[in-house]
């Protein structure tokens, strides 16, 4: 035990006079490595921990790198190696002490302030066949926040934490927390009050006629039927709201010159909010006639 051998310990950093008007946007390295030379008592009692190795380290003392809306604040144990030594142990002589860490770094970014978007993250478990959600109407809509200039930079949305919804057939009406990221140091408002209105869903149907499409004018057509029933399932709500001139059905006079016996109806024009469209007929017969 009185023998003297190599080993390696971890020295505690203490950071002190974090700057002001900034915020930490990196991890805070906590310790780092150190290979020593001691004797083996010595280094029995360490690794018991009855003996511990802190090292306080002044920030304000430190060397700057600015790196666009970063901070880097850089300390060098290599540079250091007296404090590193009266950490471990004041006996211990300059260069007995040798750190496996090239660099510490910490780094801030300054504080300001900037108006983000309220945004309801969400996800339904268990959606409901004949029930829809509408889009969340968020109180407040934008918030304030302050945090790290180079992170809000790069974001203009601030989402609540992750919810889980089950089946609802009710209005989602209640507050919800704000999930902080990383070099956001406060809220103006650290919740937001979402209402998401449940409607229900209702099949409806209409019947519009049938256009041709780049017909000739030389040409007469008669088609057989001349309209089709459009049926589709929209939010009970907008159901006064749908009319026949929001739809539009043709068939194309190029399946004619294909010679197909039956043309393919299709949609050229309907409301983006219904959904399960069905058309029917699918397809329709014709006759061709040159006019008179």
């Amino acid at each position: 035990f009185s023998e003297e051998r190599n080993d390696t310990v971890d020295v505690q950093l203490n950071f002190t006079n974090y700057p002001k008007n900034e915020i930490l946007v990196s991890s805070v390295p906590r310790s780092i490595s150190v290979t020593i030379q001691a004797q083996g008592f010595e280094l029995i009692s360490r690794s018991f921990g009855f003996r511990k190795s802190n090292l306080d380290i002044d920030i304000s003392k430190l060397k700057v790198i600015n790196r666009d809306d970063e901070k880097h604040y850089v300390w060098i144990p290599s540079q250091h190696s007296i404090e590193v030594s009266q950490a471990i142990d004041s006996k211990l002589k300059e260069n007995e002490a040798l750190s496996k860490t090239d660099t510490v770094r910490l780094i801030f970014s300054e504080k300001v302030e900037k108006i983000l978007i309220s945004k309801f993250n969400y996800h339904v478990k268990k959606a409901r066949e004949h029930f829809i959600l509408k889009q969340p109407i968020l109180s407040p809509d934008k918030v304030v926040v302050r945090g790290a200039k180079s992170i809000l930079n790069k974001i203009d949305t601030l989402y609540t934490e992750l919810s889980d919804l089950e089946l609802l057939d009710t209005d989602l009406d209640q507050s919800y927390k704000f999930e902080i990221p990383r070099g956001i140091d406060s809220l103006h408002n650290d919740s937001v009050h979402v209402f998401m209105e449940v409607e229900a869903l209702k099949e409806s149907e209409v019947t519009v006629p049938i256009s041709i499409l780049d017909a000739p004018d030389s040409l007469e057509f008669k088609l057989f039927p001349n309209e089709v029933k459009i049926t589709f399932i929209c939010i009970e709500s907008d159901v006064k709201k749908i009319v026949d001139k929001d739809f539009q059905a043709s068939v194309h006079f190029e399946d004619v010159k294909s010679s197909f016996k039956r043309l393919n109806v299709m949609l050229n024009k309907y409301p983006q909010s219904i959904q399960n469209i069905r058309i029917e007929p699918a397809n329709v017969e014709y006759i061709i006639k040159t006019k008179d």
